[in-house]
């Protein structure tokens, strides 16, 4: 496999307005953010994310299709 392709691909390269900044600079400029909604705003995402991540990977342990749990995942909030 290409490893600069990996590299690129990688969520955690620090390139990008949202790579280590959850998109904050984004969602102050367009108004929909304000410093004392920060702290609420980090914690639901925590939240959530971490949910979302640890179903992942619990379901990824139990040897389900991960191709399938990706499809759910990605489908879920479509109707």
């Amino acid at each position: 496999m290409n490893y600069e392709l990996l590299l690129v691909a990688d969520s955690a390269l620090p390139i990008g307005g949202a790579a280590h900044s959850f998109g904050l600079e984004a969602l102050v400029e367009d108004g929909c953010l304000r410093p004392e909604m920060v702290e609420a705003f980090l914690r639901d995402y925590v939240a959530e994310t971490g949910s979302l991540e640890a179903s992942f990977v619990s379901r990824a342990w139990r040897g389900e299709d991960l191709g399938a749990v990706n499809d759910e995942f990605c489908n879920s909030g479509t109707p």
